[in-house]
């Protein structure tokens, strides 16, 4: 014992340093037992155990303030470092289980892509711009499914399961449809599916889910051990200029497949003027709309003159009574009011004047759009609404479950406080299940909460 305390401080370093520069690093925490071994610090035996010097030598020399180096995964941030994908704050942090944007994945993949880094970086350095303003400018080029081009909405908004796949299928040459893609980072091992027991391959997947910071680095760790580590031929091939135009067929890959599952309508923005055109050349009458090549089955509009026709013919046959065929006259009226209503107030004025005021209240971030509207603030709130989705996602946390409460019943959802119950207990429950208030669906989806109706 006497002769194991007379290794010095300087020797006991030294073999450590042996020990972390093979390729027994990975292991030795976990796997090699050491002895009880002290050592002198300067001469002065101040009873330091080994493997004690070995935490502070080896183990303490995390990637960044946030991530211990016995993090699950420390290795591939370790890796994303040395390979130029993350750098970390001004402040030495990762934040690894902040849950990452669609801006920060795709700033991700452009210093994945080597040739993608060198284009951005010339692009920002050319155009005097943001990296992250330069990187949105060349995938677009490239098609590469997004949302954030044109508006800061959606690069703000979390990154799904869904949207990641889509993307690292596209850029690996696949099909960046959500079927193909699912099946594309399944069968390469770059994505693990959430559930054997879900009805669809969605629910198995779990498309919806959102990804940490750390999660999306281990993706990428994986897909680069996959030997992709550089975009396909097909998609540098496909590149073009018109940036403007290929901001449009980007957006339009992105969970289109998911829409079409979920309402039964392919998403086709470009065709929609020439619709309405139609639309209004045939109101004159009825049957040229129905038979009209350029209506499609959204025209709902035919119904209307329809049901008004039937009722004078009604008022026709009782010579009676006359107060039955007048209320038959007055419904579509009152029908017909709410539906131009809606038309007409669900537009970003809308949002901002119902429930703008909650958010700014509570010094949050707020952001409308004519298809929802997004409360963001630094101490964690998420608040995004989205009309077209038919869902709002919520972070967790008090302030945000308050205010997502709030929200929903200024536009007409339900009682607040029920809401909010609601909310905190599906937050806070360690086997949570979908709870049902009035027409609202509260569920886990992972990171965070969402209300469905």
């Amino acid at each position: 014992m006497e002769e194991r305390k007379e290794r010095t401080w300087k020797g006991a370093v030294k073999y450590l340093k042996v020990a972390a520069a093979s390729t027994l690093m990975a292991s030795i925490g976990s796997a090699y037992t050491f002895d009880t071994v002290y050592a002198d610090t300067n001469g002065v035996n101040n009873n330091v155990k080994i493997e004690e010097i070995f935490n502070q030598t080896i183990l303490s020399n995390a990637p960044f303030k946030d991530v211990q180096a016995d993090f699950w995964a420390a290795d591939s941030i370790r890796w994303a470092i040395s390979y130029g994908v993350i750098k970390g704050d001004v402040n030495g942090f990762f934040r690894p289980n902040d849950v990452i944007t669609e801006a920060e994945f795709a700033e991700m993949i452009g210093h994945f892509y080597k040739s993608l880094e060198k284009e951005i970086t010339d692009v920002a350095t050319k155009e005097k711009i943001s990296w992250q303003d330069a990187t949105y400018k060349v995938l677009a080029k490239y098609r590469v499914p997004l949302m954030g081009y044109k508006d800061a909405f959606y690069r703000k908004s979390p990154l799904t399961k869904g949207l990641l796949a889509q993307v690292l299928a596209y850029t690996n040459g696949q099909k960046s449809d959500l079927d193909h893609a699912i099946y594309y980072v399944l069968d390469k091992g770059i994505v693990v599916g959430k559930s054997e027991t879900g009805k669809t391959i969605y629910e198995k997947f779990g498309h919806k889910d959102h990804l940490t910071r750390a999660q999306t680095i281990v993706v990428l760790h994986r897909l680069y051990n996959t030997g992709n580590r550089d975009l396909a031929s097909s998609v540098i091939k496909g590149k073009v200029e018109d940036v403007n135009k290929e901001i449009q067929l980007a957006e339009a890959q992105v969970n289109k497949e998911v829409v079409e599952k979920k309402e039964g309508v392919h998403v086709v923005p470009v065709s929609q003027p020439k619709v309405e055109s139609a639309q209004v050349k045939a109101t004159s009458t009825a049957k040229k709309v129905v038979t009209s090549k350029t209506s499609s089955k959204k025209l709902v509009t035919p119904k209307k003159p329809l049901t008004v026709k039937k009722a004078p013919a009604s008022v026709k046959k009782p010579t009676k009574t006359v107060k039955k065929p007048t209320t038959t006259v007055k419904k579509p009226t009152t029908n017909k009011k709410p539906l131009v209503i809606r038309s007409e107030v669900k537009n970003a004025a809308y949002y901002d004047q119902k429930v703008g005021d909650i958010y700014r209240n509570a010094g949050v971030s707020f952001k409308a759009l004519d298809t929802g509207f997004g409360g963001y603030s630094r101490d964690g709130v998420v608040n995004q609404y989205s009309e077209r989705e038919r869902q709002m996602v919520v972070g967790r946390g008090d302030k945000s479950y308050k205010l997502a409460a709030l929200a929903m019943e200024r536009l007409g959802y339900g009682d607040s406080d029920a809401i909010y119950k609601a909310l905190v207990k599906v937050g806070t429950d360690p086997n949570p299940r979908p709870i049902k208030v009035g027409n609202l669906t509260i569920e886990n989806t992972g990171s965070f909460l969402g209300i469905f109706w």
